[in-house]
């Protein structure tokens, strides 16, 4: 995380500057075509009154769906010394602006590197897309007792516990989704950002966590491996050759 007082100040400190450029192949060069802005409350706005809606470029999406994942680590931080409402609300509020973001984006593209754009494996578009559901897992696990380790008190309803349990869940499999070339085709799992690798990690972790109930309560004669479980060991392999290649790249900084 970067210091806590730039992240809290960021919202503010890069309102209104315009997001990264869609470049626009002209034939005789490339255009650079400037679209969108933040507001301060992360709300996209068009750089122009009367411009169109254009298409948000890979890049662009990056930069929103980081401003949003941005303050859910400070919702982490400050749970503790936060009122439970105002958590509540700060959970649901944030979610809602990650999936704004994330559906607005969900025509991605880009004309220089369409085919990219197109495939999971494009760097930025699936950076983008492990952090919007990183997000989801993030903020409604700390809703659900199962996943955060905390009792629910009295301002959360059981029917609110439940759907984020099964938002949880849910994003755990979409984030195992989009890693599929990765966990068990023939990606190259070295190229993957560090923070998809952590992505990774806490969707086996929620994998595992919903099926070790499942199992406690069938004959250990019938147990088969199931899909979370080996999804869980694809995660573990993915993750086993990201540390080797880490660990070969840190001694160039030792």
């Amino acid at each position: 995380m970067e210091p806590e007082s730039c992240i809290r100040a960021a919202w503010k400190e890069v309102a209104m500057v315009p997001l990264p450029a869609y470049i626009q192949d002209c034939g005789a060069g490339q255009e650079i075509i400037l679209r969108e802005k933040m507001n301060q409350d992360w709300e996209p706005r068009p750089l122009e009154l009367n411009m169109r809606h254009h298409s948000t470029s890979a890049a662009a999406f990056l930069v929103k769906i980081m401003g949003v994942w941005a303050k859910v680590q400070l919702l982490v931080n400050d749970w503790n010394a936060s009122s439970p409402s105002l958590n509540i609300k700060s959970v649901f509020s944030l979610s809602d602006l990650a999936t704004s973001i994330f559906n607005s984006a969900s025509s991605v593209t880009d004309p220089m590197t369409v085919n990219d754009i197109e495939s999971e494996s494009h760097p930025m578009k699936l950076l983008a897309e492990s952090l919007f559901h990183q997000c989801q897992i993030i903020l409604h696990s700390m809703l659900v007792p199962l996943f955060s380790g905390a009792s629910t008190g009295p301002e959360m309803d059981v029917e609110n516990v439940k759907r984020s349990a099964e938002k949880v869940i849910r994003h755990a499999g979409l984030h195992e989704k989009i890693l599929n070339p990765f966990l068990y085709g023939s990606g190259d799992i070295t190229v993957l950002p560090p923070l998809v690798g952590y992505g990774a990690f806490i969707a086996g972790i929620v994998l595992l966590t919903t099926e070790t109930p499942f199992q406690d309560k069938i004959s250990h004669a019938t147990i088969t491996e199931s899909r979370r479980v080996r999804a869980v060991r694809a995660i573990l392999r993915l993750l086993n050759v990201l540390c080797r290649h880490w660990r070969t790249l840190g001694h160039l900084v030792s």
